[in-house]
C-alpha cells in the first residue's frame, strides 16, 4: 500500500469517528459532572437581584447522573426542606428543541433543563436550569412564576455548586 493510500484510509478513518461521536453525543464529555457516590453542593448567590423567595444562606445538593439525564437524571435537595431528594423530572420535547442548546455565558458546555416539584409550603412545579462549566463547577437556576401571579410568590435561587464525595446531608 503506497504512504498516499495509507493517509487516505487514515483521515477517512478519523472522519468517521469524527461523525459517530457527533451522533451519539459522545463528545459532550458530561462524564465529568456525574456526582456518583458523591454530590455537588452550594449555596444561593446572596444577592436580592437573584434570589426570591429563598432565604438567604439556603445551600442546594445536586446528586446527578450524567448517563441518565434523558430517563433518571438524579436529585436536588435544599437546607430551607423545599425540596428533599426532588426528583429531576426530563421535558420530553425539549430533546429536539434549539431551547436545549440554550446559553448564558462563555465557559458554559451545557445548561440542562428539568422540572421539579416543591413538597413545602406547597407542592408547585418549578424550572431547573443546571449549567454544566469548563471549570467542572456547577451552576443551578431554579424559578417559577412572575411577581403578580394569582396567590403565587415567584421563587429565583442562583446556586453555585462545587463536587464532594459525600451524599447530600439534608
Amino acid at each position: 500500500m503506497s504512504l498516499t493510500r495509507a493517509r487516505v484510509l487514515v483521515v477517512a478513518s478519523l472522519g468517521a469517528c469524527f461523525m459517530a461521536c457527533v451522533a451519539t453525543s459522545g463528545c459532550d464529555h458530561f462524564d465529568r459532572f456525574g456526582t456518583g457516590s458523591g454530590s455537588l453542593e452550594g449555596t444561593i448567590e446572596p444577592s436580592d437581584l437573584v434570589r426570591a423567595g429563598f432565604p438567604p444562606g439556603t445551600s442546594l445538593c445536586l446528586e446527578l447522573d450524567t448517563s441518565q439525564l434523558q430517563s433518571a437524571p438524579g436529585s436536588l435537595s435544599t437546607s430551607d426542606g423545599r425540596f428533599s431528594r426532588t426528583t429531576l423530572r426530563p421535558i420530553p420535547p425539549l430533546a429536539s428543541d434549539t431551547l436545549s442548546n440554550l446559553s448564558f455565558a462563555d465557559g458554559q458546555v451545557r445548561n440542562l433543563l428539568f422540572a421539579v416539584r416543591t413538597i413545602e409550603p406547597s407542592p408547585r412545579d418549578l424550572l431547573a436550569i443546571i449549567s454544566l462549566l469548563d471549570t467542572g463547577r456547577v451552576e443551578v437556576r431554579l424559578l417559577n412564576g412572575a411577581p403578580g401571579a394569582a396567590g403565587i410568590d415567584p421563587l429565583y435561587g442562583v446556586f453555585a455548586l462545587e463536587k464532594k464525595s459525600t451524599r447530600c446531608s439534608f
